[in-house]
């Protein structure tokens, strides 16, 4: 095993996982050393521990996705002004994409749409 970092957090995939440790890392696994010696805090291993969000944990993650949408929008409105030398059909389709970001699945990976050429 090898020293990856000294650490007061470590964030799993889906979950939180606080303390303050020393991390170590195996071909298998990652191991949280407790530097007062008192032994593993986590031994996850990816491939076998994979644990699906809370619901608590999906909501505050789509929060995040609709806060990021908004400020998108928000930074494109000047595109269907009606003076605009933009493409507006373009800039339509793509606000479209934007809106339509929640009907995607997994929060935690967003498929992003490109913004057109301004």
């Amino acid at each position: 095993m090898k020293k990856l970092t000294t650490a007061t957090q470590w964030y799993g995939p889906f979950n939180e996982i606080t303390a303050t440790d020393v991390s170590y890392i195996c071909d298998d696994c990652v191991l949280m050393i407790d530097v007062i010696g008192e032994g593993v805090i986590s031994d996850y291993n990816p491939e076998t521990d994979i644990h699906p969000p809370t619901q608590e944990q999906l909501d505050t993650q789509w929060d995040v996705v609709r806060q990021e949408r908004n400020s998108l929008l928000a930074a494109c409105d000047w595109t269907q002004l009606p003076d605009t030398p933009a493409d507006k059909d373009s800039w339509a389709a793509y606000r479209q994409e934007l809106r339509d970001i929640t009907a995607q699945t997994d929060p935690f990976a967003i498929i992003w749409p490109t913004a057109p050429e301004a």
